[in-house]
């Protein structure tokens, strides 16, 4: 990668960490980089990461998958989730398709609860595909608050949890929180199983928190 080049931090990241990486990368036919981009990498929250060598080869891992996944490909196949190279971790994703019904998509993909935009999708690499984005995932940067009001896959419990105020107290940084949200395919599945359920939680006069 060039000095000038979109990735080239990442790619200095890569290098800097050695280990197996750089080989798997190398020497794998089918592979999906999720590669973010160099303004990812000037977030301060990165600073102890890339100090801690064993924890940065882990994120490195969770932005490789082992297979050619073209845009098209997760779109057409409805694709939710994949299996990463990263031990029991996945990413997730969501397509956000443009207004007045055209063809134009924005996929974001979710890896280790962070939510990152695909910024250039399928640039052609001899043994797989480069997808650039524009956060280097499974490093926080938001509270859970903001967590809840920007990843477009959790629409529904956030707006669930404006209702009477719960989700200021989740902005607290004075705090620690551990919230198991369920996403908004999972809402999709308890309308159609329990309509009558669903509707009652999501008018506002019968809206209420667990």
């Amino acid at each position: 990668e060039k000095e000038d080049g979109p990735l080239f931090k990442f790619y200095e990241v890569i290098l800097d960490v050695g280990g197996d990486f750089m080989n798997k990368i190398t020497n794998m036919r089918d592979l999906t980089l999720f590669a973010p981009s160099n303004e990812a990498w000037a977030d301060s929250n990165l600073n102890n990461l890339i100090r801690n060598r064993e924890k940065l080869r882990e994120i490195l891992n969770l932005h490789l998958v082992q297979e050619r996944l073209p845009i098209d490909k997760i779109k057409e196949n409805n694709m939710n989730q994949v299996a990463t190279a990263a031990d029991r971790k996945h990413l997730y994703f969501n397509i956000i398709r443009g207004d007045n019904g055209d063809n134009n998509i924005t996929l974001t993909v979710e890896g280790g609860g962070v939510n990152a935009t695909v910024i250039q999708p399928n640039i052609a690499a001899t043994n797989g595909i480069v997808h650039i984005i524009d956060r280097v995932l499974g490093v926080p940067y938001t509270t859970v608050r903001e967590k809840l009001a920007t990843d477009p896959m959790l629409n529904n419990t956030n707006f669930l949890g404006q209702q009477g105020g719960f989700n200021n107290e989740l902005g607290d940084m004075n705090k620690r929180f551990t919230y198991f949200v369920p996403r908004d395919y999972a809402w999709k599945k308890a309308e159609i199983h329990f309509p009558s359920a669903h509707k009652k939680l999501f008018m506002k006069e019968y809206s209420y928190h667990v």
